[in-house]
């Protein structure tokens, strides 16, 4: 409970500033920097990163973004046709028909296979 001008006014979970009277409620959840997850704990914002696990991973990302698979606080930008997308290299793993190939900056993408060509 928290004390309101000598009333007590329900505790807000994760709650870091009340307003001056219980019907005001919670200012601020958690602290700067920091959000909620999906369990009520407070949890360290991430770029790109939409919805969080209770241990600070991201759970989803922001459209047009992934969560890598080597680093589960880490959000990369999508790339068309891949599955896991890793944190420093691009893509790891491509749909079915496609393959993974590094391009001229070393980052890995997806390519349509083709029939019979050769490496």
């Amino acid at each position: 409970m928290e004390v309101d001008q000598d009333v007590c006014c329900p505790k807000i979970y994760n709650c870091t500033e009340y307003a001056d009277t219980c019907e005001g409620g919670c200012l601020k959840l958690c602290d700067e920097g920091q959000t909620e997850s999906e369990g009520n704990v407070c949890v360290d914002e991430l770029d790109d990163c939409a919805n969080y696990e209770d241990n600070g991973e991201c759970k989803f990302c922001d459209t047009g973004f992934q969560k890598a698979v080597d680093d589960g606080k880490q959000c990369v930008t999508e790339i068309d046709h891949c599955i896991e997308h890793h944190s420093t290299n691009g893509c790891q793993t491509c749909d079915s028909n496609f393959e993974v190939v590094t391009d001229y900056a070393n980052e890995a993408k997806c390519v349509k296979k083709i029939d019979n060509c050769a490496d």
